[in-house]
């Protein structure tokens, strides 16, 4: 090898060193700083059956200790509500959800927890909280057990989702739970320019899109009419809707959410 080429070789693995130092450094720095991050206050909460005013004051009074705790210490508040089989009138129901859904838990992370499958009216509850986290094993839906939900019912569940809390949730979806009538399709809108958005929609809002002139790449049926829809927390995870992710233990929250192991209690 000739001088030249040798220092030719030593200058670019110079360079080279001088490249991924500063990348070391960022990634050590980034590491640093997450690690520096302040641990999220977090609590458990199981909302046994039925729901009721009890029930509603216990959650109240939790969620905003909860959040003066972490306005105080500048740290994240998660507050997941363990929802458990049984039922519950709707007007309790339509409370704990409207205090879910209310301006002043805008900075309480609220999880649904739906260990074991759940219907009826404590699935409104869930419908109101920021994520539902879901067994993989376990089914939620159907709110009317079998029936259509009385109108006003209706109007007020999808005024509660309307509000968007959890991104995953929307009306058409919503209206599936609540009226077995209901056919709910996934659709594949073309937005141009290559872009492409799945959205949820009853066969009534379908029409309306295609009326407007809206392109539908594909359309894959959720649920038929005529049957009452529940679905499972695998089944959700797969389809990418209602529920952010499953998991199978109290303890898989606390690691997914960074939740000190106290929020256990």
């Amino acid at each position: 090898m000739s001088p030249y080429h040798g220092c030719r070789m030593l200058l670019f693995a110079a360079l080279a060193v001088l490249a991924i130092t500063p990348m070391r450094g960022a990634l050590a720095q980034d590491a640093e700083e997450q690690a520096n991050q302040p641990t999220p206050v977090g609590q458990f909460l199981t909302l046994k059956s039925p729901i009721t005013d009890e029930s509603l004051g216990t959650v109240r009074r939790v969620a905003l200790a909860l959040q003066d705790q972490a306005k105080q210490e500048n740290r994240e508040a998660f507050l997941i509500l363990e929802l458990t089989p049984g039922a519950s009138q709707f007007h309790h129901a339509y409370g704990l959800a409207e205090f879910l859904a209310s301006e002043p838990l805008t900075q309480l992370h609220t999880i649904a927890w739906v260990p074991k499958s759940i219907d009826g009216n404590n699935v409104f509850v869930a419908l109101a909280c920021q994520e539902i986290v879901v067994h993989p094993d376990a089914k939620i839906g159907d709110l009317g057990r079998g029936r259509p939900l009385e109108p006003d019912q209706q109007t007020i569940v999808r005024g509660i989702v309307a509000k968007r809390r959890n991104k995953m949730v929307n009306e058409a979806l919503a209206a599936a739970m609540m009226d077995p009538s209901v056919t709910l399709f996934q659709l594949t809108v073309d937005l141009g320019n290559g872009v492409k958005e799945k959205r949820l929609a009853t066969s009534q809002e379908a029409q309306t899109l295609r009326d407007q002139g809206v392109e539908i790449a594909d359309s894959r049926t959720l649920k038929e009419a005529g049957t009452p829809w529940s679905l499972s927390g695998a089944q959700a995870r797969e389809d990418g809707i209602l529920a952010s992710q499953t998991a199978n233990s109290r303890r898989d929250l606390v690691d997914a959410y960074n939740l000190p192991i106290e929020a256990l209690r």
